[in-house]
């Protein structure tokens, strides 16, 4: 594309702003006052002049092809600042540039650039030191907005709420116990509402409260049967660690939790028929219900991504392991121990400024 020292090369990106497109081969200086006219020189040769736009860029065409005989050349760049003149100078490699006229001063750009048939040069005549974007076809010099650019990522408070599932390791197990005849499902549909504050585009730090519908289980063993219902919630706080690409932000999060839980068994004895001496007795059977609610500490860790369509509005999709782990706090003695690996997607609002 393009030959320069490093510093030039860096330097390029600080020139892509204003208002226009380039497609023909065009020198387009930029900054230059109202009142004042733009010149280019190609080697010894005047090719033009220009007057600056509302928005101060000048531009003249050129053929590469008309000042030095060729299709291309490597070329130095020079801008010579008067008191109604900018002048650019391409000067091909190995040939003297013509000095600046009297009351002049001659800023020279570091490197050298590959001048091809299809170069458009973009020069920054207002900075101290001037800077050259060189691009082998078209320019687009058009200010994007805000909303449109892809390297848009907002920071500051981020609110969401989301939706999907909570798959427990061990839960139906443990409500089961060791009754064959068991049914239930301990992976149940998952609500989550929080908010995230970004600090900058890396680092964040989030709250949540995440709600799994309630888990069921109902069996039957010899003489009784039962039913028993596990309903949790629990709040989370995370790190969060970003990695932006484009629209899209990359991240990984791990923290604590606290969750509140409630476990309700209900089991029912069948009547019973006894035979003593030849007499027979029936012992009446009955319903028990026990109740345990538990909550405790835990820790998890998980990571997903976020695609935000707009400065305001994005959305998401993340996997997460928690561990729930907790002792009674009401009823009998007990405690809540098990995993839950949750998949949840959703909506990203951004609140404010960005």
């Amino acid at each position: 594309m393009w030959k320069a020292w490093p510093l030039v090369a860096a330097a390029a990106f600080g020139v892509i702003a204003g208002a226009s497109l380039a497609s023909a081969q065009t020198v387009i200086a930029r900054n230059v006052p109202a009142g004042s006219t733009m010149e280019l020189v190609l080697n010894e040769t005047k090719v033009g002049t220009a007057s600056p736009d509302p928005l101060g860029d000048a531009r003249i065409p050129f053929k590469v092809q008309d000042s030095s005989g060729k299709p291309e050349m490597d070329a130095n760049v020079h801008v010579d600042i008067c008191d109604t003149i900018r002048r650019v100078v391409v000067v091909e490699r190995g040939k003297p540039a013509a000095p600046p006229e009297a009351g002049c001063t001659r800023r020279d750009v570091l490197g050298l650039f590959l001048v091809k048939s299809v170069s458009n040069i973009v020069v920054d005549t207002g900075a101290p030191i001037p800077t050259v974007w060189l691009r082998q076809g078209s320019v687009d010099l058009t200010i994007k907005a805000a909303s449109s650019r892809w390297d848009a990522m907002p920071t500051g408070l981020v609110v969401f709420g989301g939706a999907g599932v909570g798959m427990y390791r061990d839960q139906l197990f443990l409500l089961c116990g060791n009754v064959v005849d068991c049914h239930g499902s301990d992976t149940r549909t998952t609500f989550t509402l929080g908010g995230t504050f970004w600090l900058n585009r890396y680092i964040g730090a989030e709250g949540a409260y995440v709600q799994p519908l309630d888990v069921n289980a109902s069996g039957n063993g010899s003489g009784f049967h039962f039913s028993s219902v596990l309903e949790a919630h629990f709040f989370t706080i995370n790190g969060k660690i970003g990695i932006p690409v484009g629209r899209v932000r990359i991240y990984g999060q791990g923290g604590s939790n606290y969750h509140s839980a409630q476990l309700s068994t209900t089991q029912t004895n069948d009547d019973k028929q006894i035979t003593t001496g030849g007499v027979s007795t029936t012992l009446p059977g009955g319903t028990q219900t026990i109740e345990v609610k538990t909550g405790g500490w835990g820790w998890q860790f998980g990571g997903g991504l976020e695609v935000w369509l707009k400065s305001s509005l994005g959305i998401y999709g993340e996997v997460n392991r928690t561990r729930l782990k907790g002792d009674s706090v009401e009823g009998p003695q007990g405690e809540l121990s098990d995993y839950i690996t949750t998949v949840l997607g959703g909506i990203r609002f951004k609140i404010g400024k960005k």
